[in-house]
């Protein structure tokens, strides 16, 4: 029951940060994917002490870079009408148990590039209700660069399982026709 009412809140969260970046970029150039693409922006993410104003230089724990949600899946295919902008997603997992990464003060970082990964564009602090294991962080927009996102935070032994989604206006949607 617990995984149903989680993967209905994040279906939830994920929908609505969907229809704020769509509909904040809808007047924005008219995207060129090929039919049935999905263009991602390749973004770091990793955990950082310090805060999103000040973190760390050097990351904590480096995640993976961000990627178009079911592009790794070779027979994903578009469905529906009508394309949204498509999510990101980076995952890991942290050598750290979710108590010991928020018994400091830490953040998760969205960084710009791997060139410029001094740069944030979301961000998030590593606190908040640790609910039968899991954490839910939101990832704020830094500097007006539009992009947002949720992290999910799950003990697992004395591991951290990491999920992040990533909205991003620079990201391509799915279009039909592939």
């Amino acid at each position: 029951m617990r995984v149903i009412r989680s993967f209905g809140v994040i279906a939830m969260v994920i929908a609505s940060l969907l229809s704020v970046v769509w509909v904040g970029n809808a007047q924005e150039a008219t995207p060129t994917a090929e039919p049935g693409a999905a263009q991602g922006v390749e973004y770091p993410v990793a955990v950082h002490a310090g805060t999103c104003a000040m973190p760390t230089p050097e990351p904590e724990f480096d995640l993976s870079s961000t990627i178009v949600v079911g592009s790794d899946v070779a027979e994903a295919e578009f469905i529906g009408i009508t394309p949204g902008p498509p999510a990101l997603a980076a995952s890991g997992t942290i050598d750290s148990s979710l108590a010991d990464l928020a018994a400091t003060e830490r953040v998760i970082a969205i960084h710009q590039s791997a060139e410029e990964y001094e740069t944030l564009v979301a961000c998030g602090f590593i606190a908040g209700l640790n609910a039968e294991g899991q954490l839910v962080v939101t990832l704020q927009e830094v500097e007006m660069s539009g992009v947002s996102g949720i992290a999910f935070f799950t003990e697992n032994e004395d591991q951290t399982d990491v999920s992040v989604y990533v909205l991003s206006p620079d990201a391509m949607p799915a279009t039909p026709g592939a």
